[in-house]
């Protein structure tokens, strides 16, 4: 049963937060104000996925965004901010920061829920050890740590350094979220260590032409770092006209 934190303040937020996921099974932990929310964290509370508001009577729920991706415990876990403001502002910070998602308040049930259940299952299938991660022609075994793209119907092996595999990996693991250079480093050199952006930018150029015709996958964040977002419309489109010039 899959826990979820949910950071609202207000009790009629709760309750419909509440009732709209209780289809789900998931089990929902209820705060009220930040520092509930940091002395869950600090006890070893343990969420498969966090639900926060953005304003909070002590503080914002950004500011637990902050702290999760600061925690190598919960780095990368699924986050939705729900929010009664409509500052593009507020949601570039909160992208950048790593959400995963933002709702506007007054919160569609329906449409929430379809949201869980998606960020859910997406973390479930990563949480899967040694598990083949396919997204059109690129596929991922990690348990092998080998990558490959498929040109002309056979699978061509792509030769990847350690960091390479792990900077791929690490992306396809959070599909669709924009990355800092910051983020790509700690996951691919570790925490604590310090590079320049050159270094990452460097090694994703070498990655994204071993890549080839799925180099396109890796798209630059500017002034933030790098995503992948497979579309299986391109591809589609892409494997269409292949087949015309042929």
């Amino acid at each position: 049963m899959p826990k979820i934190l949910l950071l609202e303040d207000a009790e009629e937020s709760q309750i419909l937060v509440t009732q709209a996921l209780k289809s789900t099974g998931a089990e929902i932990t209820c705060a009220r104000t930040l520092q509930e929310g940091f002395k869950l964290l600090e006890g070893g509370a343990d969420f498969a996925l966090y639900i926060l508001d953005v304003r909070l009577p002590d503080g914002s729920g950004i500011e637990l965004l902050e702290r999760l991706q600061e925690r190598e415990a919960t780095r990368g876990r699924p986050v939705i901010l729900l929010s009664g403001e409509s500052e593009v502002s507020t949601k570039v910070t909160a992208f950048r920061l790593g959400a995963d998602d933002y709702l506007m308040k007054p919160i569609n049930p329906a449409e929430l829920r379809a949201r869980v259940e998606a960020k859910l299952r997406k973390a479930n299938q990563h949480a899967r050890p040694g598990g083949v991660m396919k997204r059109g022609i690129l596929k991922l075994d990690p348990s092998l740590l080998q990558a490959s793209v498929e040109q002309a119907g056979k699978a061509q092996v792509l030769e990847l350094t350690a960091k390479e595999f792990k900077i791929l990996f690490f992306l396809l693991q959070h599909e669709n979220k924009a990355l800092s250079r910051a983020d790509i480093v700690r996951a691919a050199w570790g925490d604590g260590v310090h590079l320049a952006s050159r270094t990452v930018d460097s090694h994703i150029c070498a990655l994204r032409r071993k890549l080839g015709p799925a180099a396109s996958f890796i798209e630059s964040i500017p002034s933030l770092g790098y995503r992948f977002a497979f579309d299986s419309r391109a591809q589609v489109a892409t494997a269409s006209s292949t087949a015309v010039g042929e």
